[in-house]
């Protein structure tokens, strides 16, 4: 999403909010991050400069939990996300011969298809938006299974031949036109 946010929280540098987001998912009480936040250094320097020096309230606590903190949730749910599809690929690759680019291209779009589905989910639009854009992934989703099968069809012909080329002849068995004579 990466809304630009305005509010005091905001304006905080990226490690501060990082350790309160950390703190928030950990469950510390709001008095105890209003205490901590309001006490740096960093934070009285922000307030002052950008808001009169009028410290962090219970209120802007509550709008971060509500926007900063949840939008951070769902960056690392999509960062798990990610890192669970990586592994995949990586034993994926393991178990095969090298991946093509269009693999690894295959595997992005999947990460990028999840890392949707995932807002999808927490979208709150009207219920017909909603079905539309699941009917939209769901397209998406069968274009791509439809490429994934298509390539492990390829695959097993690519093996087959191998299989074929590779195998030795057995000197005793005459092939079909051939005589005895003729060997």
């Amino acid at each position: 999403m990466n809304t630009t946010r305005l509010g005091k929280i905001a304006r905080l540098p990226r490690s501060i909010r990082e350790q309160l987001n950390v703190r928030l998912d950990d469950g510390v009480p709001g008095k105890s991050l209003l205490e901590w936040l309001n006490g740096l250094p960093e934070t009285r320097q922000v307030l002052q400069e950008q808001f009169a020096g009028k410290p962090i309230s219970k209120q802007n606590l509550s709008k971060w939990r509500k926007g900063g903190y949840e939008e951070w949730l769902r960056e690392r749910e999509g960062d798990e996300v990610a890192a669970h599809l990586a592994e995949q690929e990586k034993n994926l690759a393991k178990a095969t011969a090298r991946p093509t680019r269009s693999d690894r291209l295959a595997s992005v779009l999947t990460m990028e298809l999840a890392r949707q589905v995932r807002e999808w989910q927490r979208d709150t639009s009207p219920q017909r938006e909603r079905w539309r854009q699941l009917r939209e992934m769901l397209r998406e989703l069968a274009d791509l299974r439809k490429e994934d099968h298509r390539a492990g069809w390829i695959q097993l012909l690519r093996e087959k031949r191998n299989c074929e080329v590779q195998r030795p002849e057995n000197p005793g068995t005459i092939k079909p036109g051939q005589t005895e004579s003729n060997l």
